[in-house]
C-alpha cells in the first residue's frame, strides 16, 4: 500500500533510501538526529545502523561536537532515553572532528558505516530471568 513518498509493509515503512532506515521497526535516523541536534555539545550528527550480534543491527550516533565542546556517550544516551523510545536511542556513540560531506553539505552516511559500519556491537549480557524467552 502506497502512502506519500514511501512504501508501508507490516512491521517496517520504507521512506526515502533504503540505507536510510535503520533494520529495526520504526527506526528513522531523522528522528534521532532531529533530537540530539537540540544537545548543546552537538553541531552536526548522523545516525547510521551498525551490526548488532543479537538485534541483525543497531543505532550508532556519529556526532560532530561544537568547538570546545565535549562529548560523553554515557551523556548523550541519557539525553535521548529521555526524549525517545528506548529503542531508538543509539547503542554506540562515535566522535569526528567533521561529518564527512557531499558538495551539497549532505552528510555521506555510506562513508560513515564504512568507517563504522566494521565492528559489530555485542549484546549486553541479560542476567537469569530477565530474557523474556521461555528458557
Amino acid at each position: 500500500r502506497k502512502q506519500g513518498k514511501g512504501v508501508s509493509r507490516k512491521d517496517l515503512a520504507y521512506v526515502g533510501t533504503f540505507v536510510q532506515v535503520v533494520a529495526l521497526p520504526h527506526i528513522f535516523p531523522a528522528e534521532i538526529e532531529d533530537v540530539l541536534r537540540r544537545h548543546p555539545s552537538v553541531a552536526d550528527v548522523a545516525v547510521i545502523g551498525v551490526p548488532h550480534e543479537r538485534w541483525g543491527e543497531t543505532v550508532c550516533a556519529v556526532i560532530e561536537p561544537h568547538v570546545g565542546a565535549v562529548v560523553d556517550e554515557q551523556e548523550i544516551v541519557a539525553y535521548c532515553a529521555e526524549r525517545l523510545a528506548g529503542y531508538k536511542k543509539p547503542t554506540t556513540v562515535r566522535v569526528v572532528d567533521e561529518l564527512p560531506r557531499t558538495v551539497s553539505g549532505k552528510a555521506q552516511k555510506f562513508l560513515l558505516r564504512e568507517r563504522f559500519g566494521e565492528t559489530t556491537v555485542s549484546a549486553p549480557a541479560v542476567p537469569a530471568g530477565r530474557r523474556g524467552d521461555s528458557d
